[in-house]
């Protein structure tokens, strides 16, 4: 600890404290003390404490003095002569606390800090904390030595102390119902949470890379992301871990995933003390090796349990995105992390799944959202893969469902792992292009990616651009169509969010953004530079055309256009010499990914392009005719 410490204090200083590191530098009036757990001693700021286990001590220990300036060189000699070393130990730093804590020794809020983690801004009466009633004296800082974390504690020189929202530090339990935010993306079919742990502080759940949704819904809580967990390496999307981390938060994963940057890992059955609430590590794998979820507790009493990517609403999550030579063995294995682990918790208990808040390509069929607050007891008695008799049918079932995934999905497990950059809450914008340049680009290799909507798209745009319109699923599938190493360059239209679009080109990895067309289309025109053009069809002019459904293979087999050729949009650029030749109808439910899927043949070369307006059920009232189930001929 270098400097003085003058908490409660207007000129906090910032400082690391670290176990190893020497104590010293104090100021002239400082003392080390070894004192009872019940007092505080008058003007001290540095001082021992230690409570034998199970009582009070009832007399006072004899002070130590350590002189000005002198080094304590490691705190485990100095704790090991202690009379009673262990858990009770602790290292305080305080100032001024002058008459006991009139509610006893040990009445206080945790708050865990990581040995390493900057400790700043411990002024009075932090979010959360405060005194009931008129007359309220000063609350003041601590700072908690116990094995393995440092811990900032809140006392009172008052005895009227407000309750804190789940109980006295949350640790005698309560029957008071959890505060848990939920954040969805719609675009990627995710969930993640922000936890209130009744203390002013907060834990988000598989968080996504931008930390502004989960600082903004922990302040409108008056609450502090203080810890952040992930339940496996994402491959869908780049874990915001790392950004809330930058902010003070502690990083919690299974020690399984390895990451390589500072966070506490946590082994199967580990619990990690939230200062009050307890979170437990079960390890769940099937969705990925690693993967762990976590079971909140209040004392003995279980909260939620966050399962991430293993049990989903009324689904479980795919296990072959690690290739096909994997996707049996985890299949087996999330079959008994599920029905072994997961439901021997109590059946009432509510599930926290992250993927299959909407559309996502990460479960292995479409999840249930008509239940908003599924239990472990729905999911044993409705979800239809864990109604399997035996294993082998679960696996069975589970497999026949594999479907495609973008091909970004292979990168983000060891970006994930490494930890990605972090940007501190400024996230890059995009730098203005003159038209001239965006040709040279494009020349040279870089993607122009469009994601004006598609009529403007339609009516004229940057030969061999990709059309594909900025909306909640653009992430998705621009990972899809464009590889991650790539410089992209963007075309938008002016009422376009441009840091909405940086922020989910973020989310999936892709940084390499070289910037805009500065004026859009009208500066590229005004560049005398050519346009291109496709044509728009409404279902009644395309009655008798050749179409090529670009939807998903679960959506073409359910119904879709008589003698229509399918090929999904991810595939359609390895795939489109296999097309027959000639003029072709692209469609898909509505028109975005149709006119995706004509922009990379377009740049092909392809002639007679059109994109039908609307979806086959469109096409199926205009023309009179039935849609067919079943696969493609």
């Amino acid at each position: 600890m270098s400097g003085p410490v003058l908490l409660g204090r207007a000129d906090v200083h910032h400082h690391d404290l670290l176990a190893p590191e020497p104590l010293e530098q104090f100021l002239s009036h400082d003392r080390l003390q070894l004192v009872s757990c019940g007092e505080e001693i008058p003007g001290d700021l540095l001082h021992l404490r230690q409570a034998p286990p199970g009582q009070i001590p009832e007399r006072e220990e004899e002070p130590a003095d350590l002189g000005v300036g002198q080094a304590v060189e490691g705190l485990r000699p100095l704790l090991a002569d202690l009379d009673q070393p262990g858990r009770a130990q602790r290292l305080e730093v305080g100032g001024g606390i002058r008459d006991p804590h009139p509610r006893g020794p040990g009445q206080g809020l945790h708050r865990p800090l990581p040995l390493t983690q900057q400790i700043e801004e411990l002024d009075p009466l932090w979010g959360g904390h405060g005194l009931a009633d008129p007359g309220e004296l000063l609350v003041q800082g601590l700072l908690d030595f116990t094995p393995g974390g440092l811990t900032h504690l809140v006392h009172s020189s008052n005895n009227l102390w407000r309750k804190p929202r789940l109980g006295s530090g949350g640790r005698q339990g309560t029957n008071r119902p959890m505060d848990i935010g939920t954040i969805v993306d719609e675009g990627l079919g995710n969930a993640s949470y922000v936890v209130d742990l009744g203390d002013g502080r907060a834990l988000a759940v598989d968080p996504e890379r931008d930390p502004g949704p989960y600082l903004e819904e922990a302040a409108r809580r008056d609450l502090r992301v203080a810890f952040t967990a992930d339940t496996h390496l994402h491959n869908d999307f780049v874990s915001g871990s790392r950004d809330l981390q930058e902010l003070g938060a502690t990083v919690l994963a299974g020690s399984e995933a390895h990451l390589e940057f500072p966070h506490r890992g946590l082994r199967d059955g580990e619990e990690m003390d939230l200062g009050g609430l307890t979170l437990r590590a079960l390890a769940t794998p099937g969705h990925t090796p690693e993967h762990t979820s976590y079971l909140l507790l209040d004392g003995s009493r279980s909260l939620a349990v966050f399962t991430g990517g293993s049990l989903l609403r009324g689904s479980v999550a795919r296990t072959d995105l690690l290739g096909p030579e994997r996707a049996e063995p985890l299949a087996r294995a999330l079959y008994r992390s599920v029905r072994d682990r997961l439901f021997g918790l109590p059946d009432d208990l509510a599930v926290y799944p992250t993927h299959g808040a909407g559309a996502t390509l990460c479960a292995a069929a479409p999840t249930d959202g008509t239940d908003p607050r599924p239990t472990l007891g729905r999911e044993k008695g409705q979800n239809p893969f864990l109604l399997a008799p035996d294993e082998d049918t679960f696996v069975r079932d589970l497999l026949a469902n594999r479907t495609s995934y973008p091909r970004y999905f292979r990168n983000l497990r060891e970006v994930n792992r490494r930890g990605p950059t972090v940007y501190g809450g400024r996230a890059p914008s995009l730098g203005p292009l003159r038209a001239a340049d965006v040709r040279r680009l494009l020349g040279e290799g870089t993607e122009v990616i469009d994601v004006r909507p598609v009529e403007e798209f339609a009516a004229g745009h940057v030969p061999g651009a990709l059309s594909i319109e900025l909306r909640p699923a653009f992430a998705t599938w621009l990972g899809w169509v464009v590889p991650g190493d790539r410089p992209v360059v963007f075309v938008l239209s002016e009422h376009q969010d441009r840091m909405e679009l940086v922020r989910q080109c973020l989310k999936i990895g892709f940084e390499r953004l070289a910037g805009e067309l500065a004026g859009g289309m009208a500066a590229w025109r005004e560049a005398g530079l050519g346009e291109a053009r496709l044509s728009l069809v409404q279902p009644g002019e395309a009655v008798e055309a050749t179409f090529l459904d670009v939807r998903q293979r679960a959506e073409f087999e359910a119904a879709h256009i008589p003698e229509a050729i399918h090929t999904e949009l991810g595939s359609l650029d390895e795939m489109a010499d296999s097309l027959p030749p000639g003029p072709l109808t692209l469609h898909c439910g509505h028109g975005e990914r149709a006119v995706t899927g004509a922009s990379l043949l377009e740049r092909r070369g392809w002639e007679g392009l059109a994109v039908l307006l609307g979806g086959p059920r469109d096409w199926s009232r205009t023309a009179g005719r039935a849609l067919v189930p079943g696969r493609p001929a």
